[in-house]
């Protein structure tokens, strides 16, 4: 509905303004709202700096153990690709969160090659009327989920190979 992706948008303008740095290492800084003064979601931005003049960002929203990240344009360029990287790692290593979601407007010319793409990085598209998807039109959601071995160490699901229309993960030990 346009209701709830206008409610959204004036949500995240609001948040912009009371952003604070959570976390800096290397090339990635990460912004949060502070949770003390949200009830509900925390928005989460990361800035990856590619040059000293550019750099890539990822809008994300937390909300009970789930990342909600907006796909930039230009996602598939290799900075992005980084920045991604480098933010997946800081949520498997700084938060409790158990899935990530990734989103993009139905409509958006490289659809194909996102879908391809983060396919390939273990995400799986999401059906639309799944209770934990925003009732947001025209967006295609994907989801990766962060899996726990023994011990409570993070497993990323690679994927290695499709047979006979099933995906074969391998599970490598980060």
């Amino acid at each position: 509905m346009e209701i709830d992706r206008l409610v959204h948008i004036r949500y995240r303008r609001q948040c912009q303004s009371l952003a604070q740095c959570t976390w800096k290492a290397g090339n990635l800084t990460v912004l949060s709202t502070d949770p003390l003064l949200h009830k509900g979601p925390v928005q989460l931005d990361f800035h990856f700096r590619l040059t000293p003049q550019t750099s890539a960002h990822w809008h994300g929203l937390l909300c009970d153990h789930r990342l909600f990240l907006d796909i930039p344009y230009r996602a598939l360029d290799q900075g992005n690709r980084e920045s991604l990287t480098a933010a997946l790692e800081y949520v498997e290593e700084k938060t409790n969160v158990d899935s990530v979601f990734v989103n993009f407007q139905n409509n958006r010319n490289d659809r194909g090659a996102l879908l391809r793409a983060f396919s390939y990085m273990g995400f799986e598209v999401v059906r639309p009327d799944h209770p934990a998807l925003p009732p947001w039109d025209n967006v295609i959601f994907m989801v990766f989920k962060l899996e726990t071995s023994e011990g409570n160490q993070r497993r990323y699901m690679v994927p290695v190979e499709l047979v006979e229309g099933q995906e074969h993960s391998r599970r490598l030990q980060k």
